[in-house]
């Protein structure tokens, strides 16, 4: 894992000026995302252009051969395809996954922004707990996209909940199993599926819950919120 600014650091505003001299503000704006807010008249920010600058960049200074991402992706990977034409290299090849992982709605690309991912640092109760949250209809695209299940398998497990055989609770607990077997290897997966259900399903109580000593003041304000 190498970090960009290693190479974006040290340009100065002229290199950006040079950088910026190899698109027009027509292509950017032919983008969807940019081309919706125009017609709706909501704002399009000035430093919003510098993005796909930037991941052009990218792919110029690591000198990419290829260069693979969602589709959402595909104008910053085809602006660094561009670029490096400019500049005389090798253009990269693209390739642009065609589905993105939606979040925890299932309607929405994951994004922290938009408030339905599920963090990579949370507990391994949370994110169980997260994946179990999920719509049923967004499960499949769990199962292709984290966990490579190929078209076959997925076909036949996508039957098997139409027809009853199997349960779509408990085809997510499975899947939310395996994903924290990915991102949370320390957790066990079998334990923290049986507290979420403990605590989800009936109703008890966490077994990490902290206990606040309750004091005299405390006692005198119970009372004295008491109806009469």
């Amino acid at each position: 894992m190498r970090h960009n600014d290693e190479w974006l650091a040290p340009l100065n505003f002229l290199d950006v000026i040079r950088l910026a001299q190899n698109f027009t503000v027509q292509q950017f704006l032919a983008r969807e995302n940019f081309g919706h807010r125009l017609e709706t008249g909501s704002p399009i920010y000035l430093h919003e252009f510098f993005y796909p600058l930037m991941q052009g960049y990218d792919a110029v200074a690591q000198q990419t051969d290829v260069q693979v991402g969602g589709q959402d992706q595909l104008f910053n990977l085809m602006a660094g395809r561009q670029l490096m034409q400019k500049m005389g290299m090798p253009p990269q090849i693209v390739i642009a996954m065609g589905e993105s992982l939606p979040g925890t709605d299932g309607i929405e690309k994951m994004s922290k922004s938009k408030g339905n991912h599920i963090p990579l640092l949370t507990t391994p109760l949370d994110m169980f707990g997260k994946v179990m949250s999920i719509p049923d209809a967004a499960m499949s695209l769990y199962f292709k996209l984290l966990l490579g299940m190929a078209p076959e398998a997925l076909s036949t497990l996508e039957a098997e909940m139409q027809s009853g055989l199997r349960h779509p609770r408990d085809v997510k607990a499975g899947l939310a199993r395996e994903i924290l077997a990915i991102f949370q290897p320390e957790s066990d997966p079998a334990a923290v599926q049986m507290e979420w259900e403990r605590i989800f399903k009936e109703a008890g109580v966490p077994d990490d819950m902290p206990d606040f000593p309750m004091t005299d003041a405390m006692r005198v304000v119970d009372i004295l919120a008491l109806p009469g």
